[in-house]
């Protein structure tokens, strides 16, 4: 439960204009824009999550959760048990 407010927080925290926040479909209805009028996320764009530097950081938060979680999985593969990565992607998404 913890992981899933972690995680909704940091896409919470994207660009009002990338697809991942919450908010963006509300915003930015499908049907009210063709591909080539809908507005670049983070290109010039001044939402207060922009602006603050609060989407620059759950970018790379989301990155490096991505990044442990693909090593953790090579780990798992390879036979090792309870590593640092687990603890780390725990720890990451709130547990």
């Amino acid at each position: 439960m913890k992981s899933r407010l972690v995680m909704c927080k940091l896409f919470e925290s994207l660009c009002i204009l990338d697809e991942r926040n919450p908010s963006h479909i509300d915003m930015y209805p499908p049907e009210d824009w063709t591909p080539e009028e809908k507005p670049v996320p983070r290109v010039g764009c001044y939402c207060d999550n922009c602006h603050s530097g609060q989407d620059r950081l759950a970018v790379i938060a989301i990155d490096l959760l991505e990044v442990l979680k693909k090593a953790h999985r090579v780990l798992r593969k390879s036979g090792y048990g309870m590593t640092e990565i687990d603890i780390a992607i725990t720890k990451a998404e709130g547990g």
